[in-house]
């Protein structure tokens, strides 16, 4: 292989690694709240969407009888245990067809290179979610929700007004008023839009950076050169 198909083999080797990582984690964060819900958790009070309409109704958590959910965290269980075996075994394969590939200067390079716009995305992704969860919490109406009260027995709630979507923990407790949550949002959404700039910024950095690292050896960043290969 020439040096831009190492580049981009090494690139393309860290991107399957991470991808496959990425869905084994999502597979047992499955299995592990499916375990919770067949033998930890407890029923609880919880709205449930009204059909064509934007109000919900109080229901319970989970609706089924307690057969339903064994049966059904049996059968999601033992599918995500067999997507699991089929992840580690490509994940395997794609190490083992690496390994047996000489590792060079270039494909090194690749390996980084993903790790750095991996690394970048993800943050995009994740605050690019934040901000818009932000601005429905300032342009949509108080939803009502239920909460638990941390000084009562289990399964004793109360129904409180939540502003937006849930909230990442700590939730809004209690919940704030519309000048609190107006500035309060504008603030976070301000900085979080600069964030975003420097993360997209960064990220096209690193593509100039590759772009030159492969047609002339150099790798320059931010208008610098860093090294000569």
């Amino acid at each position: 292989m020439n040096d831009t198909q190492l580049f981009f083999f090494g690139f393309g080797l860290t991107t399957l690694v991470g991808w496959l990582s990425g869905l084994l984690v999502a597979s047992w964060n499955t299995v592990d709240k499916t375990h919770k819900r067949m033998f930890i958790n407890v029923p609880k009070p919880a709205l449930k969407p009204i059909p064509d309409s934007r109000n919900k109704s109080v229901g319970t958590d989970p609706d089924q009888s307690p057969l339903q959910v064994l049966l059904q965290g049996c059968i999601t269980i033992l599918g995500q245990l067999m997507i699991q075996i089929i992840f580690l075994f490509a994940l395997g394969v794609i190490l083992i067809v690496g390994l047996q590939q000489e590792i060079t200067q270039k494909s090194f390079v690749g390996i980084i290179f993903a790790g750095i716009v991996g690394f970048l995305t993800q943050n995009i992704r994740k605050n690019w979610k934040k901000i818009i969860q932000l601005y429905k919490m300032i342009t949509t109406p108080p939803n009502p929700s239920l909460k638990l009260e941390p000084a009562s027995p289990p399964n004793s709630h109360y129904v409180a007004a939540t502003l937006g979507p849930p909230p990442p923990p700590p939730p809004l407790y209690p919940p704030l008023p519309p000048f609190t949550v107006l500035v309060k949002g504008f603030y976070e959404i301000s900085w979080r839009l600069i964030w975003q700039l420097i993360l997209l910024f960064l990220l096209f950095q690193s593509f100039i950076a590759a772009y030159f690292y492969l047609r002339d050896g150099t790798i320059r960043f931010l208008g610098g050169e860093a090294f000569v290969t």
